[in-house]
C-alpha cells in the first residue's frame, strides 16, 4: 500500500511541475507574440518628444497634411485607444496624434506634481515641434478635461473640440448631490482592482502577472502601459491612481470633500469649470454625453445642458443613450459620425 502511494506521489508532483513548466511555456510564447507586436506597432507610429514637463510618449498615424487632431486618452487607458479607429480616421481625412499624459502608456509619471494645465502646455510644446497652428482637440474622461484646460490656455491654437464624457461639465456637481453613504458605495463599486498597484523586479513577471493565458494571441496593449514606475519597479499605471486620488475608497471621498488638499493632478481636474473656461467660445464644440438608467454620480447632462445654453451657437450636445462611460467604444458608428458632424461644422466656420 505505501508503495502504491508513493508511486501515486510521484506521479502527481510530475503531473504539478508538468503543469508549471506548460504555464511558464505559454507566459513566454504570449510575450514573444506580445512584443513584436508591440514593436512593430511602435516602429510605426510610436515617437517621443521631451517638453519642459516629462519625456512624452505619443502616437501619430494619418497624413500629415490633413487636418490634425489630438486626442487625449482617459484615465488608466493610452494613445493606443485610437488605434480602434485608425482606418475610420484616416479616411476621414485626419492626421491623429494621440499623447500619453503623465503616468500612462510610456511616458512615465514626473517625480515633481503635475497638472492638467501642465499637460495642456506638453500638447502646445509638442504643436510648436510639429509646426501645427491649429488642431482639433478631444478627450475622454480625464482626457476631456485636459482638452478643455488646452482651450482654456491656448484657445488661439483650436479648430474644435471633441468632448466624450468628461471636460464639458463639473465632475464634483453630480457628486456632491449625492449623500455620503451612496457615494462611498458607488465608489467602492468602481474601485480599482489592487492587482493594478502592483510593481514587479522585471517587466517580463510584469507582463506575466497581468496576461491572460487562456487564448495565446497577443497582448501587446500590456507591453504598452508596462513601465518603470516611482518606486524603480516595473508596473502597468501603478504610479497614475495615487496621482488622482484613486487608490482607495476613503481617497477619492477625501479628494471629493476637499479637493484643494488631493493630488495636483486630482484637484486640477475636479476645479476647472467648463461655464467658466467656455464663456467666450468661438470653435465649435460637440459633447458625447451617454447616460445609462440608474446613472447618478457622473450625470453630467444638467451641466451639459447649462454649456449648451450657454453656447447655443457653438455647442452640439448629443446624448447616447443606453450608453456607458466608454462611450465611443461602445457606440464606435455614433462616435465617427459625430465627429464627422464636428469637422464639417469647423468647414463651415473657416
Amino acid at each position: 500500500m505505501k508503495q502504491i502511494l508513493s508511486i501515486l506521489f510521484s506521479l502527481l508532483s510530475v503531473l504539478v511541475l508538468s503543469q508549471n513548466k506548460t504555464i511558464e511555456e505559454t507566459h513566454k510564447e504570449i510575450y514573444d507574440i506580445s512584443l513584436k507586436d508591440y514593436k512593430s506597432t511602435e516602429d510605426e507610429v510610436g515617437h517621443y518628444i521631451q517638453t519642459d514637463n516629462v519625456l512624452m510618449h505619443y502616437i501619430a498615424f494619418g497624413d500629415s497634411t490633413h487636418t490634425p487632431m489630438i486626442w487625449i486618452h482617459g484615465t488608466g487607458s493610452s494613445s493606443w485607444e485610437m488605434l480602434s479607429f485608425r482606418d475610420s480616421l484616416e479616411q476621414m481625412g485626419l492626421y491623429v496624434i494621440a499623447i500619453d499624459y503623465y503616468g500612462h502608456g510610456q511616458t512615465p509619471m514626473p517625480k515633481v506634481e503635475k497638472s492638467i494645465y501642465h499637460i495642456a502646455d506638453d500638447i502646445k510644446f509638442l504643436m510648436d515641434d510639429l509646426s501645427i497652428e491649429k488642431t482639433i482637440i478631444g478627450g475622454w474622461s480625464r482626457g476631456g478635461v485636459a482638452a478643455s484646460a488646452f482651450y482654456d490656455e491656448y484657445s488661439e491654437s483650436v479648430l474644435g473640440l471633441m468632448l466624450v464624457d468628461g471636460g464639458s461639465a463639473n465632475a464634483l456637481v453630480p457628486r456632491y448631490q449625492m449623500n455620503r453613504d451612496s457615494l462611498r458605495a458607488k465608489y467602492k463599486e468602481i474601485h480599482i482592482s489592487e492587482d493594478v498597484l502592483l510593481t514587479y523586479p522585471t517587466k517580463y513577471e510584469a507582463f506575466c502577472a497581468l496576461v491572460d493565458t487562456s487564448y495565446t494571441e497577443s497582448q501587446s496593449w500590456i507591453l504598452d502601459g508596462l513601465k518603470i514606475g516611482l518606486n524603480g519597479e516595473w508596473g502597468y499605471t501603478s504610479d497614475v491612481w495615487l496621482a488622482v486620488a484613486n487608490e482607495s475608497t476613503e481617497s477619492m471621498l477625501a479628494a471629493l470633500e476637499s479637493p484643494m488638499l488631493a493630488p495636483l493632478l486630482a484637484s486640477s481636474s475636479y476645479l476647472l469649470n467648463p461655464l467658466v473656461v467656455y464663456r467666450n467660445l468661438s470653435v465649435p464644440l460637440v459633447i458625447i454625453d451617454p447616460v445609462s438608467e440608474n446613472e447618478t454620480w457622473d450625470n453630467y447632462t444638467p451641466e451639459n445642458l447649462k454649456l449648451k445654453e450657454l453656447q447655443p451657437d457653438f455647442v452640439t450636445h448629443r446624448i447616447y443613450e443606453d450608453t456607458y462611460h466608454h462611450a465611443h467604444f461602445q457606440r464606435t458608428e455614433w462616435f465617427l459620425k459625430d465627429l464627422e458632424l464636428l469637422m464639417k461644422k469647423i468647414d463651415k466656420e473657416k
